[in-house]
């Protein structure tokens, strides 16, 4: 078992605590501010493309970035302390859909609470894994050679005035996704399918 520093019980009574800090609040100052919110979907695995009923099912890690005013700090306060590891259950946290799935649902639903880190400015980092599913409407006119173009479309559900998603241009985009997936050894592929590219964009 490892012991936390007494400067890291310090900052986590201090935010938590002290501050009376609360998760179901926007993390502004002035709640006529929008959360910006950054996003990207990272492939873990293709679960399935079921051509039957044109649902796509993938393991994937969402990395979501936000700025929480309330969560700020001075490191010299804190024994230098410039992040901290909290658990996700703890802070605000956006709520986001998947607004073409079968079953549409919020993130406390399908997606797993995990850590989150949350560093001295306030910026918070959170990557939870989730399995989306979202329909993808197949073209098979040129199978066994077809390939299949399938779109996650994020929006914020109950917060969407309060919330403004922004897309991270993954790693994977720009012709990098073979170089990730052999230096990651993760399977983007299964036994019929596999992934050739990935785009993202904010609307």
């Amino acid at each position: 078992m490892i012991n936390e520093s007494e400067s890291v019980k310090s900052l986590r009574n201090e935010l938590f605590v002290k501050r009376k800090y609360d998760k179901n609040s926007l993390p502004v100052n002035d709640h006529n501010q929008a959360v910006n919110v950054s996003i990207w979907i990272r492939i873990l695995k293709i679960v399935d493309l079921d051509i039957k009923t044109q649902i796509l099912t993938l393991n994937a890690y969402m990395d979501l970035y936000w700025t929480d005013e309330g969560l700020r700090w001075n490191p010299s306060d804190f024994g230098g302390q410039t992040q901290l590891i909290v658990s996700s259950d703890l802070i605000w946290k956006p709520d986001i859909g998947f607004t073409n799935s079968p079953n549409a649902f919020r993130y406390d639903q399908q997606i797993r609470e995990s850590t989150a880190i949350v560093y001295s400015s306030g910026g918070v980092d959170w990557m939870p894994q989730t399995m989306i599913n979202t329909y993808c409407m197949t073209d098979l006119k040129n199978y066994p050679s077809d390939r299949q173009t399938c779109e996650i479309l994020v929006e914020s559900t109950n917060e969407s005035r309060f919330v403004d998603l922004q897309s991270l241009h993954s790693i994977y985009d720009h012709g990098q996704l073979s170089t990730y997936v052999s230096k990651s050894k993760l399977r983007f592929e299964n036994q019929e399918w596999n992934v050739v590219n990935v785009e993202s964009k904010s609307e």
